[in-house]
């Protein structure tokens, strides 16, 4: 059974914008004539093979190829009802989750199966950002997620360092690196620092947004060595929730043989000891749909939730890009080289001498260190691209150009939005008073906090209380300067006494 592309649209799109903007914002319509996008299935094909593959729920439940089956094709007398109920759970066993996910919105009699099947698949892991529950407790007004959502998935992944995902309340980094099993792998001690009283609220916490979980990965960038951190805290995890804990290495060198692999690990108390439930693990994580964003702070979330969506896009082209020419030099002009000759990949950052062997070691590298972006003082042998496929660098080529265009237009809905907030911004008080009206009696966007001293009010004061001096120098590349001009002269006559502001 084949989803239609724009069915699904619509339905995140009802979680995304209210119905007034969800008219007025062009993104939507622009990523439905999309012809060049990244998906799972075109990595597929061309033989990557990530350790994690992170994937918009929009595309999770999507046809990748967005073709029809042909209505002669399909038997209009068959009633697939009057078979046996057994016969009918074996065919909704074999379903995938699009497939599962239409059947969810048809009778009444066919959603409690397919339901079950969808949320219950031990393969799909949902990943959430935990900053604003360690701040918030169960209020999910700072979160980006739908909240009803959230209340069926039965398994969450934790992210408990990073940069994007941080869990900073249960633990704290040791600065000192430290060599793992003497290999040239970096990784970092991980103590614990909350309290059990202070465990066990994030346990209730958690519980409240995700009722429904069974199944919880804390992922961290470290080793072993790292894993008794973790004993208290699923020591005091809830009697229906299993925890697992999946380590891989901070960094990999040149010198190290083989590549950096996750590992997932369970604990049995009654032991007490650590157990390795597979020697490389590499998860199914789906980014939860977007909560109804409306009202002031909704406007702002929006636009949050567009920039981490076009961020996360140009990374995973950045990443794409490179594992295919790696890929390919290793495959192809690697056996073509002269036997004396060194092969391998140097790292063009004249800073750094590292030479790569393997395959997989250098877009790790780049990704992590980002000296892919010099190209100045040594070239990459493996950017001698004599021989590789023109269709696999075009398409790439269309790919980034389609998501230059979207990123275009949300940009120029930022800057729209911040024309509507200069008069805010004139006059904060009177915007805080607003927000603080939402957070008391708007359910998705409830904070403990007051608005002044909330995580989410201090990312809009920091964004959009702006001179517009820095709105031009942010956005000058991107939009009109005649455009931009107007922002000055606009903001004039808000601030002049004139006006009375």
């Amino acid at each position: 059974m084949v989803i239609d592309s724009s069915v699904v649209l619509e339905i995140e799109a009802k979680n995304a914008t209210s119905s007034a903007t969800r008219h007025q914002d062009p993104l939507p319509r622009l990523e439905l004539n999309r012809k060049h996008r990244l998906t799972k299935d075109l990595t597929q094909k061309w033989k990557i093979s990530p350790r994690q593959n992170r994937t918009p729920f929009f595309f999770h439940v999507s046809n990748e190829t967005g073709q029809q089956c042909p209505a002669n094709s399909i038997d209009q007398g068959f009633q697939f009802q009057r078979l046996p109920i057994e016969i009918q759970f074996e065919v909704f066993k074999m379903c995938d989750q699009p497939t599962l996910f239409q059947l969810m919105r048809t009778c009444s009699s066919i959603r409690p199966e397919a339901s079950r099947l969808f949320w219950s698949n031990k393969d799909v892991w949902y990943e959430c950002s935990f900053l604003w529950l360690e701040y918030e407790g169960a209020k999910t007004g700072p979160a980006l997620h739908c909240p009803d959502f959230a209340k069926n998935v039965q398994q969450v992944e934790i992210k408990v360092d990073g940069k994007t995902h941080p869990c900073p309340g249960l633990f704290e980094q040791d600065d000192s690196p430290i060599h793992e099993d003497d290999d040239d792998i970096l990784c970092f001690h991980r103590r614990l620092l909350a309290t059990t009283e202070q465990i066990r609220f994030f346990w209730s916490s958690f519980k409240r947004v995700f009722p429904s979980c069974r199944r919880v990965i804390f992922d961290q960038r470290s080793q072993a060595c790292c894993l008794d951190s973790y004993i208290e805290v699923i020591s005091e995890r809830p009697p229906t929730i299993d925890c697992l804990v999946s380590t891989w290495p901070c960094r990999v060198s040149a010198s190290n043989r083989r590549r950096a692999k996750k590992v997932l690990w369970t604990f049995k108390p009654c032991d007490p000891t650590w157990y390795a439930l597979s020697g490389s693990w590499e998860n199914n994580l789906v980014v939860m749909p977007p909560k109804l964003f409306r009202g002031i702070m909704g406007n702002f979330q929006h636009q949050l939730y567009l920039d981490d969506r076009i961020w996360n896009e140009r990374a995973a082209l950045r990443m794409l890009r490179l594992r295919r020419h790696e890929w390919f030099y290793h495959r192809e002009r690697g056996p073509q080289l002269e036997t004396s000759e060194k092969w391998g990949i140097e790292c063009p950052n004249p800073d750094c001498d590292l030479f790569f062997e393997c395959i997989g070691q250098w877009t790790q590298h780049a990704c992590e260190t980002s000296h892919d972006l010099d190209y100045s003082q040594k070239p990459l042998r493996y950017l001698d691209i004599s021989g590789f496929p023109g269709d696999w660098e075009a398409t790439l080529r269309l790919i980034s150009e389609d998501l230059l265009k979207v990123e275009v237009l949300i940009r120029r809905q930022d800057i729209k939005n911040y024309l509507l907030h200069l008069g805010h911004a004139a006059n904060e008080a009177i915007t805080f008073q607003a927000m603080q009206q939402q957070f008391d009696t708007d359910p998705i966007y409830a904070h403990e906090t007051s608005a002044r001293t909330s995580l989410l009010a201090q990312d809009w004061a920091s964004s959009w209380l702006k001179s517009p001096e820095e709105v031009i120098e942010k956005h000058s590349d991107w939009l009109d300067k005649d455009f931009l001009h107007s922002i000055s002269e606009r903001w004039s006559r808000l601030v002049s006494p004139e006006k009375g502001v």
